[in-house]
């Protein structure tokens, strides 16, 4: 690639989008540093990372690239797999794995024309065999990048040819045949990159398309006799159509030097699609009115689907799909909002299975994994749609439950849990049973902090596995009650 391509400015919508998914990404896989690097030979230049304290590469880092990991991954233009470097001769005495970085996952990052952006790596600490969950969510977040790129280069192009088709007019009569000359141009340049042009006449609102920017909504351009301005518009999702005139205005007013708005349109079958609009007024007329404004289209549909099934795991646990820890913590802090203004009680249930250990040691981590899924379903059957139950880790959950009244009501939903929960879990010819030790906190009569809740709520259930397990109990209660008995 030439040095002016490669030294293309990444948009910051671009960027910020891109801090997202790798704080996302490193919190979901709870490793220490994701990161996209862009080659600077001779360096190589952490451009995003996530931001944590204990991420020894932030954003800004520059290292050599002679040694490390991800020299080879843009060297080699593939995936580049690691999972102890103490193990590896090749890469035992390399400077990552001196400085304590052990295990490796990357891949390439390339612009559309096959050239080197840089890499897409996580880096862990110690051993880490990078299983297919790992590949599967990174290769996802590689292609969201890549995408990106090929935005980026386009519009870069797009803006360098509206340059020379400006330069142009200024010193020929002849416009609209050199407008029509560069709009082919630009179909020709544009079309390996599966992406729609659009052109729009302030002054007149008329457009001319491309074929592929019909065909992104499902249409020919032979089903149109003529295209307007307002046939984009009546095609726009209600709630984008405010923000897309606002960006229009702030062009022709020349408050942004170009556009770049992610919004949904509706498609020929109905459905609604993601597409991505830039644009820029191309000619402004002698007195400083826009007149033509190009731009181009590009489906955005799977990246968004992408990037939200990213969200989705990123707070919610994979094994049960039950809430993580991260949106338990925000559930409460709603549950806590409701109970203030309704003065009513919210209560935090900890939740630790009784003999989840002896189902892994004698049945397998398998069997485990079923008995966790299976009491999942049986928290959920035990709850209303206003509650909350999550998954926080190994065999502990989390229950919120809201619009109490009493803490008797608290203790009813506890012993339904317990009984429930203790009931034989059968699965593939197999029998398991477990129980449940159940630590609870009130709002607001045991705090109104949402980690101290969660913190005493711990507590109080591991007083309940110290009086023998498959019970419940209250924050600072001293005498045990009776439905502590074993169930």
């Amino acid at each position: 690639m030439d040095r002016e391509v490669r030294n293309t400015t990444i948009p910051d919508q671009i960027i910020n989008q891109w801090q997202r998914l790798v704080d996302a990404i490193a919190d979901l896989l709870s490793v220490p540093s994701v990161m996209i690097n862009r080659l600077e030979p001779p360096d190589l230049e952490v451009f995003r990372s996530n931001i944590s304290p204990k991420n020894p590469f932030p954003s800004g880092t520059r290292m050599p690239m002679a040694g490390v990991y991800c020299a080879m991954t843009a060297q080699k233009r593939q995936k580049l797999q690691v999972n102890d470097a103490r193990k590896n001769p090749q890469w035992a005495d390399s400077p990552t794995a001196k400085a304590g970085i052990y295990a490796y996952l990357g891949y390439p990052l390339l612009w559309p024309d096959g050239e080197v952006f840089g890499t897409l790596c996580v880096v862990d600490t110690k051993e880490n065999s990078w299983g297919k969950h790992y590949e599967s969510l990174l290769f996802t977040f590689k292609d969201v990048v890549e995408d990106h790129l090929a935005l980026v280069s386009a519009l870069e192009l797009l803006d360098k040819k509206n340059r020379e088709l400006e330069c142009a007019l200024r010193k020929s009569k002849q416009m609209e045949e050199a407008l029509a000359t560069e709009r082919q141009r630009l179909a020709y340049i544009l079309e390996g990159t599966d992406v729609g042009t659009w052109e729009y006449n302030v002054q007149t609102g008329e457009a001319i398309v491309n074929e592929r920017l019909m065909e992104i909504s499902g249409y020919t351009l032979a089903e149109f006799t003529s295209i307007s301005i307002d046939t984009f518009m009546k095609n726009l999702h209600p709630d984008d159509l405010a923000t897309s005139s606002v960006l229009l205005e702030k062009i022709f007013n020349k408050e942004l030097m170009y556009i770049a708005h992610e919004v949904r349109v509706r498609h020929k079958d109905g459905r609604w699609i993601w597409v991505l609009d830039r644009g820029k007024v191309a000619i402004w007329t002698a007195d400083g009115r826009p007149l033509v404004v190009c731009g181009t289209r590009q489906d955005i549909t799977e990246r968004k689907q992408a990037e939200e099934q990213i969200r989705h795991l990123a707070n919610h646990d994979a094994l049960t799909g039950l809430p993580s820890l991260r949106l338990a913590r925000d559930r409460l802090a709603m549950a806590m909002s409701h109970a203030h203004r309704y003065n009513t009680t919210a209560a935090v249930m900890f939740i630790d299975l009784d003999g989840f250990k002896t189902v892994n040691d004698t049945l397998g981590h398998d069997a485990g994994d079923e008995v966790l899924k299976h009491v999942a379903q049986r928290l959920l059957a035990c709850v209303r749609e206003t509650d909350t139950v999550a998954r926080i880790g190994g065999d502990e959950f989390l229950l919120i439950a809201t619009g109490l009244h009493t803490s008797e009501n608290a203790a009813q939903i506890a012993a339904k849990v317990i009984q429930i929960v203790s009931q034989p879990i059968i699965f593939n010819g197999r029998q398991a049973v477990v129980g449940a030790s159940i630590g609870i906190a009130l709002f607001p009569d045991h705090g109104e902090d949402k980690d101290q809740l969660i913190k005493q709520a711990d507590e109080a259930m591991y007083k309940i596995k110290n009086a023998g397990k498959n019970g419940f109990n209250f924050v600072n209660t001293v005498r045990l009650r009776p439905c502590l008995q074993k169930v």
